[in-house]
């Protein structure tokens, strides 16, 4: 059995309908740009399998590059060997909180951002990841 029926649709220019999908789809890009993480490879900063970087308090790119990048993730294996000084930065977003001697490691993937660099004197190493071997990984 067909049955024939009727939607009302309220008097609309078709135009206003146009200029509403176009800004339900500007929405939406909008949402997932806002979404998207950028991933930073080791090739932005070195040509090499490995970057060392000396961090004292006359370092202060290292500052700015660590702040600046804002949330992010690499990959390449992040070591960084504190002798003294303080820094906090979000990792998987929690907050991590590092003072004088320390080390720590971000992961390849790991979402993070630099919160706090003061006073830091030590080492920083980024290697790529396929220079750690499997056995050694996460």
């Amino acid at each position: 059995m067909h049955r024939e029926f009727e939607i009302n649709i309220p008097d609309v220019k078709p135009w206003k309908y146009v200029i509403l999908l176009f800004r339900i789809i500007l929405i939406t890009k909008g949402l997932k740009m806002k979404q998207t993480i950028p991933t930073y490879d080791l090739n932005g900063i070195t040509h090499h399998q490995f970057h060392v970087k000396r961090m004292d308090k006359r370092t202060h790119d290292a500052k700015d590059i660590l702040l600046d990048k804002g949330i992010h993730r690499d990959s390449h294996y992040i070591f960084t060997c504190m002798e003294s000084g303080h820094v906090k930065m979000m990792v998987d977003f929690k907050t991590i909180e590092a003072k004088d001697s320390t080390i720590f490691c971000v992961l390849p993937g790991q979402v993070h951002q630099g919160l706090l660099m003061k006073e830091v004197c030590g080492w920083f190493v980024a290697v790529k990841a396929e220079l750690v071997p499997d056995s050694v990984r996460s």
